[in-house]
């Protein structure tokens, strides 16, 4: 990581943060000299980086982003595109950051396929820039209902079986289907998404280090809620 740019862009945003008249009119020239600095740093880094500073700079975040997304630098909003797709969950419709990361997704819709292009096209920004329409275009996860809410007091199975597999994911918040061992293309398309939280390759299918994973995953759910471990280790 280049820590010298990481704390040059860090201290510019900290000071944009405070700029009421930038934040107010999303004045993201202000920020235009900062995307060639991000070609600097591995996509997984800078994604680590773009989290806390969306946490601590929330706004000087976005205009990051929307300068990013205005640079015509395909390289630069590409890169950024992959640290976001890295962490999609936190670039939500709720977030501070959500159109600076839309429009970034925007322009870099082109270079997703598969699953990861499923993800990008369910933002608002990115169907309305071009003109997706779901069930066509592409197939959205969802979002789940306030039935399909994992009960918090109700312990999860020991991960054997496809039914097992869609409990974690629906606790985790991902929708998947209905609880049982079918396995379909929305199960498939829910356990790509935990893959893409996890930093795993997204396939929808369940390999050794997936199946890690979702062991982790309850394990650490199950202590949360106060089961204690389990046989599943």
């Amino acid at each position: 990581m280049n820590n010298l740019n990481s704390e040059l862009i860090t201290n510019r945003l900290k000071a944009t943060e405070n700029n009421s008249t930038a934040i107010r009119v999303k004045d993201y020239s202000i920020l235009q000299d900062l995307p060639s600095l991000l070609v600097d740093f591995q996509y997984l880094d800078l994604a680590h980086l773009l989290i806390n500073w969306s946490y601590e700079y929330p706004s000087a975040t976005n205009l990051l982003l929307l300068a990013v997304a205005h640079s015509k630098n395909g390289t630069i909003y590409n890169l950024v595109a992959d640290a976001l797709l890295s962490s999609i969950a936190t670039w939500n419709e709720d977030s501070d950051c959500s159109v600076g990361a839309g429009q970034v997704f925007s322009m870099a819709f082109r270079k997703f396929s598969g699953f990861a292009r499923d993800f990008v096209a369910d933002r608002p920004e990115v169907r309305k820039a071009w003109g997706l329409k779901e069930g066509i275009d592409y197939h959205s996860l969802g979002r789940l209902s306030e039935d399909e809410k994992w009960n918090s007091e109700t312990p999860l199975p020991d991960i054997s079986s496809n039914s097992s597999i869609k409990c974690l994911l629906r606790q985790q918040g991902i929708p998947c289907g209905p609880l049982n061992d079918e396995w379909d293309d929305k199960a498939k398309r829910a356990l790509a998404y935990f893959q893409l939280e996890h930093g795993l390759e997204l396939t929808g299918e369940l390999d050794n280090d997936t199946m890690l994973e979702l062991k982790a995953a309850r394990e650490e759910a199950q202590s949360e809620n106060g089961f204690g471990s389990s046989s599943n280790q």
